[in-house]
């Protein structure tokens, strides 16, 4: 066994040796023949049918074609050549896919045959595609030898002789411009006039039959507000016709826009609105739009210009002038709607919050509807009677009235404008009064004369007294009597008379103002807390002497025409020493010379 084992190994070596002792000429290298890709046609037929040929070249062993929807693109053709050509696919090789293909031998024959091969002309006729669309075809042969030529392709865009159609719509405001974007069933170029028609309509101003009346019409012609883009028109119209809450929809003649290949579009002439009358839904009839809503304002002035006259050039308001009202129920408290258009309802959840503060400071507060609107102006009506001297504010809430577009309104209040009068007329506080007073020293003065007449100076007051507390006045005392609040003001620093050498004068020391009488009931007048009285004045000093008199808690009743109530002079009057000093001018005013 060893012996065979050795002999096995050198038979294997001596192999070995002579192996490597003789010389082999050596491979001569492999030519490959170049392959030229087939020669392909794509043509356009119609909107909707292309047709494509392909004819290998001299050499090919084998090829292979794909057709598919879109211009041509990458694809590999040593993958295309192995079945897997990269793109979805509407004919592979000889394989209907996703049209109807018409595959002939020859172009000029009229009979279906399936592709066959080798070296035979193919023709494809494909129908059923869109319009407006590429198809490319894509080929690759390969020789004998396994070698893969380079990728042939060819397109063809279908035509579209089909009116471009609108498909989808949107809208958008910003800086109160609204623009409106149309799709349409094709990419599009705008023609040669474009021409947009926009309608403007209040969701508030329909008819009997709940169609919304269209209001105006503007027209849109100039390239920054009628534009294509991307395929897209798009119609801006301009801020300066701007109207919040306004809705609009637009319209145009046909060839406004055409598919890329020249086909006009229809004229788009749908247009209103109107409300479901079932569900009062609103429904759109065309290509719509609205502005966004914007809250507006009321305000107490009629217009803006005498809102702006009213705050002056400080711009700070100033008190508002106060309105008189004799009769609660005629009252109308009238305001004014900045609002887009006049305005259209009171709503149903409106809020008009009223509040009357009385002379004692009492308050009385409540809520209604009573609020009525035309055109721009609001009427706000108070619900129950305030009593005679009562400061009456009211409150509209926020959402209470509506414009015709569908706008509504800010929160609007009027404070302290309205007030309750008396309703007294000036001859009402004409006439002579039986006056009792408390005196400086706490004792009952009266009853004494007080006579109130028709003014002779009506700068001065609009009545003057004649006989002032059972003393008659050798220069009237002018006052002023105020009929809707009930106010007997007798201006201070008046001078009364002269006795004994001193100058009289009327005046007030309780807080230094002015004297105020009330008359809360008809011909009494009366002042419970103010002091008054006659202050006396030395004429060559200038200065002052002290009171003559000083009174308090005034009641004044009005002496019937029958003279129920009968009046006495009291001891202290002056009515037959006055005499008025030589060079003495009385202006009913301040002495401004006097010093205290």
């Amino acid at each position: 066994m060893t012996s065979m084992k050795r002999l096995s190994i050198v038979f294997l070596a001596a192999a070995a040796v002579f192996a490597a002792c003789t010389k082999f000429a050596e491979d001569a290298p492999i030519v490959y023949a170049s392959i030229e890709a087939p020669a392909v046609t794509a043509t356009a037929l119609s909107d909707s049918a292309v047709t494509m040929t392909l004819e290998p070249k001299p050499g090919t062993a084998y090829y292979s074609y794909v057709v598919a929807e879109g211009a041509a693109t990458k694809v590999n053709p040593a993958s295309l050549l192995k079945g897997k050509p990269g793109v979805k696919a509407l004919v592979f090789n000889d394989k209907e896919v996703a049209a109807v293909v018409e595959v002939k031998a020859d172009p000029a024959e009229d009979t279906k045959a399936t592709a066959t091969l080798p070296l035979e002309k193919v023709v494809f006729e494909l129908t059923d595609l869109k319009p407006n669309t590429n198809y490319t075809i894509y080929a690759v042969a390969s020789n004998s030898q396994g070698v893969v030529s380079e990728l042939a392709t060819a397109t063809a865009l279908t035509t579209d002789g089909i009116a471009p159609k609108v498909i989808k719509r949107a809208s958008e405001e910003a800086d109160s411009v609204l623009t409106i974007a149309v799709k349409f069933d094709d990419p599009i170029v705008l023609g040669e006039n474009p021409l947009v028609n926009v309608n403007f309509y209040a969701e508030n101003n329909y008819d009997n039959n709940l169609v919304i009346q269209k209001l105006t019409t503007i027209h849109l012609t100039e390239s920054e507000n009628v534009y294509e883009y991307a395929g897209v028109l798009y119609v801006e119209i301009p801020k300066e016709y701007y109207v919040p809450g306004a809705l609009v929809d637009i319209t145009w003649a046909a060839g406004l826009v055409t598919n890329q290949l020249g086909a006009p579009c229809s004229a788009f002439e749908y247009e209103g609105f109107y409300y479901d009358p079932e569900t009062y839904e609103l429904v759109a009839e065309g290509i719509d739009a609205q502005y966004g809503y914007v809250d507006f304002d009321i305000s107490y002035f009629a217009t803006e210009e005498e809102e702006d006259k009213f705050k002056g050039e400080d711009e700070e308001e100033t008190e508002l002038e106060t309105i008189y009202f004799p009769d609660w129920e005629a009252l109308e408290m009238v305001s004014y709607a900045r609002a887009s258009g006049p305005l259209a309802y009171v709503s149903s959840k409106a809020k008009l919050t009223i509040t009357a503060v009385e002379e004692s400071g009492r308050t009385v507060t409540y809520t209604s509807q009573d609020i009525d609107v035309d055109g721009d102006e609001v009427y706000a009506y108070l619900g129950e009677d305030p009593c005679a001297g009562a400061t009456v504010s009211y409150t509209i809430s926020a959402g209470s009235i509506y414009d015709v577009f569908g706008n509504k309104n800010k929160e609007f209040t009027v404070e302290d404008v309205y007030y309750r009068s008396y309703g007294y007329a000036l001859e009402d506080v004409i006439g002579t009064y039986s006056a009792r007073c408390i005196t400086s020293k706490n004792q009952l003065y009266g009853p004494v004369e007080l006579t109130i007449a028709a003014s002779d100076n009506p700068e001065k007051g609009n009545v003057m007294i004649t006989n002032y507390f059972g003393n008659n006045c050798l220069l009237p005392v002018y006052a002023w009597f105020d009929a809707d609040e009930a106010k007997l003001t007798i201006t201070e620093w008046q001078l009364f008379g002269v006795l004994g050498g001193k100058y009289y004068l009327i005046h007030s020391a309780y807080n230094e103002e002015d004297l105020v009488l009330r008359m809360y009931e008809p011909g009494v007048l009366s002042d419970p807390s103010d002091k008054f009285g006659l202050y006396a004045v030395d004429p060559e000093t200038q200065k002052g002497v002290g009171y003559y008199m000083l009174f308090t808690n005034v009641m004044a009743t009005k002496v019937a025409d029958t003279g129920e109530e009968e009046t006495t002079q009291t001891q202290s009057s002056m009515s037959l020493d006055f005499k008025l000093p030589e060079g003495f001018k009385g202006k009913g005013g301040n002495l401004g010379l006097i010093e205290f």
